[in-house]
């Protein structure tokens, strides 16, 4: 069980091996959690940001 405050997922074995070899390379990432966490992080906010501008686009569409 995780600790609190956390929550566990599973990962195809063949990501996870991909994962492992960039973080043995030695380019920025101390863990395995490490990477998947800021790549979760950076891929939410490319989705938050899309999100953000579509609905600007919907209310410019709508004032027209």
């Amino acid at each position: 069980m995780p600790p609190k405050g956390y929550r566990s997922t599973n990962l195809p074995d063949d990501l996870m091996n991909r994962i492992e070899l960039v973080v043995k390379a030695n380019v920025g990432y101390i863990s395995v959690m490490d990477f998947i966490k800021e790549v979760v992080r950076m891929r939410l906010d490319e989705i938050e940001e899309k999100v953000v501008q579509l609905e600007r686009i919907k209310k410019a569409l709508e004032n027209e």
